[in-house]
């Protein structure tokens, strides 16, 4: 995509306005990316919690081939 350069006259009313959508767009952007952080958190804890089973399974598997 070629940057293209505009140039706008906005009346403060609009300027406002431009500024809260941005604001909004930014505080939005944030949102999701602490969700995303959330949901590796929970990826990497749903990962330890499979290990631990993969474990207690292979124990057991021993114990009952005995």
């Amino acid at each position: 995509m070629k940057n293209k350069e505009i140039n706008l006259t906005l009346s403060y009313n609009e300027m406002v306005i431009v500024k809260e959508v941005f604001q909004n767009f930014v505080r939005t952007n944030q949102n999701i990316n602490f969700e995303l952080g959330r949901i590796k958190e929970i990826e990497s804890y749903l990962e330890i919690l499979k290990k631990i089973e993969n474990g207690l399974n292979q124990e057991l598997k021993i114990r009952t081939d005995r």
